[in-house]
């Protein structure tokens, strides 16, 4: 890491992302963990689910003066390392001015998942790994549906 900057101000992942019109942005609802529910007779392994989350990563220039690229890498629980989605950019420039200035990447970020686990979001600024921010995703199925006469007699029994 360059001790000059830029540095690292936020990352994060949040439910919502706003950007006020006072030129403030708001997080509400930061998220490390996200459960998804499947059908209980989807196939094994399951096929890739495209998940969307918001995205806030921030930077301050400090001394640094000039542009850099930002890349997101996304690596699965496996140890798989990929970009984001088909559609993603594959970076993003980030012009720094100095000193408190820096730069603010609001992104909505489609996730292609096929397991549980810990997901990290690498960070790299011109290759150069800046952070990580993890997602822990939880993937259950849902149980079986009974069928009616089944949920009939149960309610028949409770009442008893």
């Amino acid at each position: 890491m360059n001790l000059k900057g830029p540095y690292v101000s936020v990352a994060a992942i949040c439910e919502v992302l706003l950007h006020e019109q006072d030129d403030r942005l708001s997080c509400i609802r930061f998220f490390d963990v996200l459960n998804v529910q499947v059908a209980a007779g989807s196939p094994e392994p399951l096929p890739a689910i495209q998940l969307r989350v918001n995205a806030l990563i921030a930077f301050k220039s400090g001394e640094f003066v000039g542009t850099k690229n930002c890349v997101l890498r996304l690596e699965s629980p496996s140890g798989k390392t990929g970009k984001l989605a088909e559609t993603s950019p594959k970076s993003y420039p980030m012009i720094f001015k100095g000193q408190e200035s820096g730069y603010n990447l609001k992104m909505a970020l489609d996730i292609p998942v096929t397991e549980s686990g810990l997901y990290w979001f690498d960070v790299l600024l011109d290759d150069e790994l800046y952070t990580r921010i993890p997602l822990r995703l939880n993937i259950t199925r849902t149980p079986p549906s009974q069928p009616d006469s089944e949920n009939n007699q149960q309610a028949l029994d409770h009442q008893a």
